[in-house]
Parts: structure tokens; sequence; C-alpha cells
């Protein structure tokens, strides 16, 4: 019989990557899933670098000297920022414009610079 590797003990001590928390009565449905915190930010990354596909926005950032296009997520963007959740589904709203060319909304930001919105994404 093989003796485990430091590796194979490493990867059976590893929680799964979804847990389903049981609730009290068998007949109820399940009321929480936890994830483990890596698991979590490793998908955040993975959506981070597919935006392009994903995107249901376009975010334009003019700022001073430059301006630059961002493919969004509004939800992302929303769940990030208050102001931004305000600017595309709240009292703000009017400031998405239709795209002229494309099927993804528009939200013009000015007074921004293009690097600090990155930094925010």
């Amino acid at each position: 019989r093989e003796e485990p590797t430091a590796m194979s003990r490493a990867d059976d001590e590893r929680p799964p990557k979804r847990r389903r928390v049981l609730s009290d009565a068998e007949d109820e449905p399940t009321r929480e899933l936890q994830r483990d915190p890596l698991d979590i930010r490793g998908s955040l990354l993975e959506l981070h670098q597919n935006m392009p596909s994903f995107s249901d926005v376009c975010v334009v950032v003019e700022g001073s000297k430059s301006s630059q296009e961002f493919a969004c997520i509004g939800a992302v963007l929303a769940s990030a920022s208050r102001p931004l959740a305000a600017m595309l589904y709240g009292e703000s709203s009017r400031m998405v414009t239709p795209s002229a060319g494309s099927s993804r909304p528009r939200l013009l930001l000015r007074g921004t610079e293009p690097w600090g919105f990155d930094l925010l994404l």
C-alpha cells in the first residue's frame, strides 16, 4: 500500500467548493450555501477577465486628458458603488442612454480619470 503524499493529503483536507447548510426540517429547502472565500475570489477574477462577453452596459469615462470605454456588468457596478447604482437603476437612470450600433446601453462619466475607474473595476 502506498503512503499518501503531502499533496494528496492537502487535497483531501481542503473543504469542498460549495457546501449546503441544511434546514432544520427535512421538507424545507436549503436556506444557505457557503463558499470558500478563495473560491469566490477566483470566480470574480474569472468574471473580470471575461467581462466583454458578460457585460450589459458600456461605461464611457471622460477624464481631463483622455477618455476610455469599459464593458461592465451593471449589477456588479451597482453592488460596488451607491452612486453607480443610482445612475444605472435608480433616480439617475436617465443618464444611461441607448447606444447607436450596439446592444449595450452607455453610461457617460465626466470628470473621472479612466485609470481611476479601471482601479474600481
